[in-house]
């Protein structure tokens, strides 16, 4: 997951609106083995291995991946 973040991230960021009052467009949407972002006018998505469904706040997964981690697990 940790290698599909860091080549979703920069995608997800060119439609993420931060002046959005819909708190739910501020995450990354992981369900169905996709990872998903949208802007309601446009949708990115990428394939995962991970089947659960959960959200990512695109903030804190930037700051996250700032720190360069060599591993991620993500614990629901």
């Amino acid at each position: 997951m940790l290698h599909q973040l860091k080549i979703f991230l920069p995608i997800a960021e060119k439609i993420y609106n931060r002046k959005t009052t819909v708190d739910i467009l501020h995450y990354i949407c992981v369900n169905n083995g996709q990872l998903t972002m949208t802007d309601l006018e446009t949708f990115v998505q990428l394939p995962v291995k991970d089947k659960r469904s959960y959200t990512l706040s695109i903030q804190i997964i930037k700051k996250i991946l700032a720190s360069k981690p060599k591993t991620l697990n993500i614990e629901l």
